[in-house]
């Protein structure tokens, strides 16, 4: 017996594919042929408008259409797909659309179905029938909460980070008001809160306990940090270098080294520790001992390819591989 489990991809559209993945469980909607069959992880694509979504706009043939999926993850965008922790939804940031996708997840098939109305998108301007949302130009990451309560986006032409509350039953997003930071930007937009090292927001993640929350800034060569105010998931930026690490001096960040273009993050299982990766660095580093309460001063000596490692904040310490 083989079991499979749905994933998906993201290029010019939505794809879903099956994964081959084990044993004891019910056989797979869409059936690996032959040799393939026996391969742990193999992928095979599912059949017609249940393997590819895409926008309304720019019918393909074979494919199912959805609204506000123009342009996911183009360039930048390193996390433009999320599934929430139960499974039961995908989110997708298309750029070209300026919005937020959402699907409804059929946790056994994985098949992809959009929500009607404001329920199955949220958009600058409240485009495509889509809920209304600010701060959404160039949308080209989304993270949902380990604890499935919110929804984080970053986009790179309003330099921001937005905020989402889900709705546990149908997954529909609706955004946090002004005055609870709902968008916090580089840029003096209306509605938004003032943000630093967010130029270029490039990509975002969530510590495990929901916490924290890390940005990405491509232009800015920086990581942001946040604070999750636990029960409303309000975020809030610390001031001074507990806010953020730079490469370059400014904005009262900590100081930090092979930070050019910092397209990816990534944080442990346990949240102790923060890894970025950088398009326009190429360096190794050692590891220094961690100061608490503030960032390690980087040395030139202290390249690295995967940069650094910081721990929620608090304590800090460099360390690559």
């Amino acid at each position: 017996m083989r079991r499979t489990f749905q994933i998906s991809l993201l290029l010019s559209s939505l794809i879903a594919l099956a994964m081959a993945a084990g044993a004891n469980a019910k056989p797979p909607i869409a059936k690996p042929q032959g040799k393939r069959a026996a391969l742990r992880g193999t992928l095979e694509q599912l059949p017609g408008s249940r393997g590819c979504l895409v926008d309304r706009s720019k019918p393909t043939a074979g494919c199912g259409t959805a609204r506000a999926l123009l342009g996911p993850g183009p360039f930048m965008g390193s996390r433009a797909i999320a599934v929430s922790p139960d499974g039961k939804n995908v989110y997708v940031a298309s750029s070209g659309s300026d919005a937020i996708t959402v699907f409804r997840r059929n946790p056994r098939t994985g098949f992809l179905v959009q929500p009607k109305g404001a329920a199955g998108c949220v958009a600058a301007k409240g485009a495509a029938g889509c809920g209304k949302a600010i701060g959404l130009d160039g949308p080209n990451s989304v993270a949902v909460s380990a604890n499935g309560r919110m929804v984080y986006a970053t986009s790179r032409k309003s330099n921001s980070i937005t905020s989402f509350r889900r709705n546990g039953k149908s997954g529909a997003l609706r955004q946090l008001p002004p005055k609870s930071a709902g968008c916090i930007s580089a840029l003096p937009i209306p509605g938004c809160a003032p943000g630093r090292a967010l130029l270029g927001a490039d990509v975002v993640a969530i510590s495990p306990d929901a916490k924290n929350v890390y940005v990405g800034a491509f232009f800015g060569n920086a990581v942001a940090v946040f604070g999750v105010t636990e029960k409303s998931g309000v975020l809030t930026q610390p001031a001074g270098a507990a806010g953020c690490i730079a490469e370059a001096a400014g904005e009262g960040c900590a100081a930090g080294i092979a930070l050019g273009a910092v397209e990816g993050l990534a944080v442990s299982r346990t949240g102790a520790n923060v890894y970025a990766a950088s398009a326009l660095s190429n360096a190794r580093s050692r590891r220094l001992p961690p100061k608490r309460g503030s960032w390690p001063t980087a040395k030139a000596s202290d390249h690295c390819s995967i940069r650094f490692t910081f721990c929620n904040g608090l304590r800090s310490a460099w360390c690559c591989c």
